[in-house]
């Protein structure tokens, strides 16, 4: 979608938007209905074998699995072919670049499909015996956002596909102000049949490895005890979020705890309290004033309009 922004291919990335609103959120609540499914147990290391036990949650997680992938002739398939065919015409680096993000989109979502409802249980006894199929109030969401997954690319079909109504959103987007200030002519015909083979193969290629990897040798997910080298880089997420403490969290609070010592404590914190330590030593010395006696305060107004005679004669003179 930012890809698609940044190529100025604004109704491309509304697309996106849309077919991706379908089957994230059928991956999402999919995945709410095997962790309801299973007693809100949320390690795929303890899941398995779930297709038989949640047929309606498996069938739908696999269409969106399926269609978050790029799986030719769902709606992902189309709204990323349109982007990756805007991105090639500009730089084929990038597009290599897109492409190997694509690749490692399918990975991560057929290896969690198929190490979820594939293989064996490989939880406890207990969670086999409870495990069930989430009721129609989840699972009714699930089978529209399913044809949605399925049929969503149907709003902006290619004019390859079809000639009368070929990307019907871009037609319905055109009078949006700024939506329509760029054009983006079609591509030639062997150039987007190629792009479209290449996805599709990227798409077909990576589900065929994930079987072959994940049902068929039986590979299992790790545990972080056994993690090495770049599966241990890939779970520690490159080891970005220690980077960020290191970098920018730390730093940030030592600065705050220094500034705390300094500006609050010493300055901030001495200078309010010793205003008030000021402001009530001044106040019990200006309190012995106030005695009671009668004569006390005759004495203070009479000193006081001496003052004013005193003062007023002065003034007299200097102006005379």
């Amino acid at each position: 979608m930012v890809v698609a922004l940044g190529l100025g291919a604004y109704t491309v990335a509304i697309f996106h938007v849309t077919t991706h609103a379908f089957f994230k959120a059928l991956l999402f609540l999919g995945s709410g209905s095997v962790i309801h499914g299973m007693s809100d147990e949320q390690d795929i290391r303890k899941m398995g074998g779930l297709r038989k036990i949640m047929p309606i949650t498996h069938l739908t997680f696999l269409i969106g699995t399926l269609a978050i992938s790029g799986f030719p002739l769902l709606s992902g398939f189309y709204s990323k072919d349109e982007i990756i065919g805007h991105l090639f015409a500009e730089s084929p680096v990038l597009y290599g670049v897109i492409m190997f993000s694509v690749i490692l989109t399918g990975i991560y979502m057929f290896r969690l499909y198929f190490l979820t409802f594939h293989g064996t249980f490989r939880g406890s006894s207990h969670q086999k015996d409870h495990t069930h199929e989430s009721p129609l109030s989840m699972t009714f969401p699930l089978m529209v956002l399913a044809v949605l997954s399925v049929f969503g690319g149907l709003l902006n079909l290619p004019g390859l596909f079809i000639h009368e109504g070929a990307h019907w959103l871009n037609h319905y987007l055109a009078g949006a102000p700024g939506l329509g200030l760029i054009e983006h002519p079609e591509a030639a015909l062997n150039t987007t049949l190629l792009l479209m083979g290449v996805a599709s193969a990227v798409s077909i290629g990576v589900l065929i490895w994930a079987y072959l990897e994940y049902v068929k040798k039986g590979t299992l997910a790790k545990s972080d005890k056994e993690l090495a080298g770049w599966e241990r880089l890939s779970a520690m997420k490159l080891f970005w979020d220690e980077a960020y403490h290191f970098l920018f969290t730390r730093p940030a609070e030592w600065l705050g705890e220094k500034l705390n010592h300094v500006v609050e404590l010493k300055v901030l914190h001495a200078g309010v309290f010793g205003l008030a330590t000021l402001t009530e030593k001044a106040g019990t010395q200006v309190r012995k004033l106030q005695n009671g006696l009668v004569s006390s305060y005759l004495f203070w107004m009479l000193l006081g309009l001496i003052m004013l005679i005193v003062s007023y004669l002065i003034n007299t003179i200097h102006w005379n």
